[in-house]
């Protein structure tokens, strides 16, 4: 009995703005309680439930606010359903933007490459965006306009449960982002290492006379970068279907990072990764010995992994996944 009240009672406030969420509910349970006898039965509170009338034509009475465009009636499932076609939009145009640069980027330099992922990617994202716009207010304009002056017929066994409280939740508009940018800067560093090393270097006049990158020292490392990137975007993906912290997202989640850690480390404490004659051609530049600018990479390069490693240990501090079931059983 208790259950199919709060049930209700939530299925009526998640409609409505945060502000007013914990007044409305409850004002809302004194008054189904008002309406039930002492000791009532489950056809006594199906039956006042039924008479309050659907959720969602008792959050209409609760709106602070008119709507526009989509009635109060629908609104707010206008807007949950826009935004998951909008997630799905998003990385259905992002996956295409970033398929489609790197089977036929063309750029000449490392920077024009730069430029040419954002521009494809973020262009996809925003057409993914106006799409599910047009494509959910037609949508529900169009059922709206169906229904208007029906009343659709509801059942309480139809009602959502409650989440249980102290869930480890986890944002899907934080995940989108991370995908986003994450994807993107790791597959513009991963065609950096495969067609555009050589670009990187010492130039005079217009020509280079020192290479960074030594070729056969990264070209180890590409499988293992890739390797980083789909399992970082099978985490990101498992935080997104999951929406909290649950054993497979903390697991996927976990061995991505302690992946991605040993990548950083084992590429730059590899030894032959810069070519000798970059050494030597930027100290004479700067007038110092070629040791002692391979003494100031080495220490550029351990302060970016303690860097890292830092980051990583407070991202690595998940809160533990505990089985609810058996708690309550």
């Amino acid at each position: 009995m208790k259950d199919m009240i709060e049930r209700y009672v939530y299925a009526v406030t998640r409609r409505l703005p945060e502000a007013i969420q914990e007044e409305v509910k409850q004002e809302l349970k004194t008054n189904i309680y008002d309406m039930l006898p002492d000791r009532p039965s489950d056809e006594q509170v199906e039956h006042v439930l039924k008479e309050l009338g659907h959720p969602r034509d008792m959050a209409v009475k609760y709106q602070p606010e008119d709507r526009y465009l989509i009635s109060p009636r629908y609104f707010a499932d206008y807007l949950y359903t826009l935004k998951i076609v909008i997630i799905i939009l998003i990385l259905i145009g992002f996956a295409v933007g970033t398929l489609e640069t790197v089977i036929g980027h063309t750029s000449d330099s490392v920077f024009e490459l730069i430029g040419e992922v954002f521009q494809v990617i973020f262009s996809s994202i925003f057409d993914g965006l106006l799409s599910a716009f047009a494509i959910v207010t037609i949508i529900f304009f169009i059922i709206e306009y169906v229904q208007r002056g029906n009343q659709t017929e509801w059942h309480v066994k139809d009602l959502p449960q409650v989440p249980k409280e102290n869930t480890l939740n986890i944002s899907r508009t934080g995940t989108v982002l991370s995908i986003v940018f994450s994807v993107s800067f790791s597959v513009v560093f991963i065609l950096i290492l495969m067609d555009y090393h050589r670009l990187i270097g010492i130039y005079v006049d217009g020509e280079r006379i020192a290479q960074f990158f030594n070729p056969d020292a990264i070209e180890i490392f590409i499988p293992f970068f890739i390797l980083g990137l789909i399992v970082g975007l099978l985490a990101n993906i498992f935080k997104l279907i999951d929406g909290r912290w649950t054993k497979r997202t903390t697991i996927t989640y976990t061995a991505h990072q302690v992946l991605d850690l040993i990548l950083v480390i084992a590429f730059l404490t590899t030894s032959a990764l810069i070519l000798p004659e970059f050494h030597i051609e930027l100290a004479r530049l700067m007038d110092i010995t070629a040791d002692e600018v391979a003494r100031g990479f080495e220490i550029g390069f351990s302060v970016i992994i303690a860097h890292g490693h830092d980051r990583h240990s407070d991202r690595s501090r998940i809160p533990v996944v505990q089985d609810c079931s058996k708690q309550e059983r």
